[in-house]
């Protein structure tokens, strides 16, 4: 599985900042014969690592993107083509957030509620080598995403089609995914028994980020500052300080308000050994915060301390890709 993180903070439904507790995953298809990510998925001009994002994801010179205001649709993440021809999932939400994507079902209910969302990019429905292989990015999705929540994605109504959620009532009446997965021998049906065999063996590789100097403790915010320029001069991203500091839009920001900054002063790093099988990485301390993957066994260095619900002390890892509970790790 490739995993690329792109939030569309634009995007009204990312706004409005609201949360589930998930319960489910929907799968989606776009309906349009366009198997780019770029074409729904772009980053905000100035955006931390903006310049990064697009060579991996690609450009869309007609503005038509997701990452806008005034739309009335947000998932979740996509699964596409990527800028280098491969396949890729791209997560445009924190997989909490209440997503935009079901409607309103028959039975007044929506999956909007419940459900983690995403699209699959169509092409033309005929090419069996494209679908093999998002289908197989679909699954690995899927199964990262049901091992993180604990979820069962055999039992009943947790992982379905957008279909599937309009016979449930709790979707708006459209034909994803069975209009396309029956054409390559494929169901829903199919598609569960494969996310249940995969959740044994997917593991996210989460991309690097640089490390955090450990030289203060808060920033107050000046005159024409954005987050993204406070971010580069303390050598951190965006979505740590949105996490750290709990702000729901990344681009507003008040002169005078006092932020945190990763990396508490005089802390010494340290070395813990982490014993148990796939101990989960997080985006930020706390399991209400965005899964970015596992860590084997081994030794590894801890840069940073802070609490969070969850666990009674988490440790930010010296490598860059995240978080992990110090309740499971011994302080070498």
């Amino acid at each position: 599985m490739r995993l690329i993180k792109c939030i569309l903070t634009a995007n009204d439904c990312y706004k409005a900042g609201r949360t589930i507790t998930p319960k489910g995953v929907m799968v989606h298809s776009t309906g349009a014969n366009n198997p780019l990510v770029a074409r729904y998925v772009q980053p905000l001009e100035g955006q931390s690592e903006e310049a990064k994002l697009k060579e991996q994801i690609g450009t869309n010179r007609n503005a038509n993107d997701w990452n806008n205001p005034g739309l009335d649709v947000c998932v979740h993440a996509f699964v596409g083509k990527l800028a280098d021809g491969g396949v890729g999932t791209v997560q445009t939400l924190p997989w909490n957030h209440r997503g935009w994507h079901a409607g309103t079902g028959t039975s007044g209910g929506s999956a909007n509620n419940t459900h983690i969302s995403f699209e699959i990019c169509e092409d033309a429905l005929t090419d069996a080598g494209y679908f093999s292989k998002i289908y197989q990015e679909a699954v690995e999705l899927t199964a990262m995403l049901c091992k993180t929540y604990n979820l069962d994605p055999k039992a009943d109504g947790v992982v379905i089609c957008h279909c599937e959620g309009y016979d449930r009532g709790v979707a708006s009446n459209h034909a994803d995914v069975m209009h396309w997965f029956p054409k390559f021998g494929k169901s829903m049906d199919t598609f569960r028994s494969d996310v249940s065999k995969a959740m044994g063996t997917t593991q996210v590789k989460p991309q690097p980020q640089p490390t955090v100097p450990s030289t203060t403790k808060t920033y107050t915010v000046a005159k024409g500052d954005t987050l993204s320029e406070i971010a580069a001069k303390y050598s951190t991203t965006v979505d740590t300080l949105v996490q750290l500091n709990g702000i729901q839009n990344p681009n507003l920001i008040v002169v005078g308000q006092v932020l945190k900054l990763p990396g508490a002063k005089g802390f010494e790093p340290y070395t813990v050994k982490v014993s148990v099988t796939e101990l989960r990485i997080r985006s930020g301390p706390g399991t209400d915060t965005a899964a970015q993957g596992f860590i084997e066994p081994g030794v590894y260095t801890i840069v940073e301390e802070a609490d969070g619900p969850g666990a009674k002390r988490w440790g930010r890892l010296k490598s860059g890709a995240g978080w992990i509970s110090l309740d499971y790790a011994e302080k070498v």
